[in-house]
C-alpha cells in the first residue's frame, strides 16, 4: 500500500467529536505517526487542517502546527 499512498490528511481530534484540533492537542498519536511515516520512507504530501480556534490568525496556527511536526520528526 505504501506504493500507492501519495497524500495524507492530518489534523488533530478528541475523538468522540468533528471538532477540528490543533496537531497534538487530540489523542492522535501524531509522534507515531510521523515515526512510522519515516520508517516507511513516506515521500508524499501532508497537509494539515485549520484548527477552528485559530481561525482568525492563520499566521500563528502555521506556525504552532509547523513547530509541532518539526518536534515530531525530531
Amino acid at each position: 500500500m505504501k506504493d500507492k499512498l501519495n497524500y495524507i490528511h492530518l489534523i488533530g481530534g478528541d475523538g468522540s467529536s468533528d471538532t477540528h484540533m490543533m496537531l497534538g492537542e487530540g489523542i492522535i498519536p501524531f509522534k507515531e505517526f510521523f515515526h512510522n511515516a519515516e520508517e516507511y520512507n513516506y515521500d508524499g504530501y501532508l497537509t494539515f487542517e485549520l484548527g477552528s480556534a485559530y481561525i482568525h490568525d492563520l499566521s500563528l496556527y502555521i506556525n504552532m502546527a509547523m513547530d509541532k511536526i518539526k518536534g515530531y520528526l525530531k
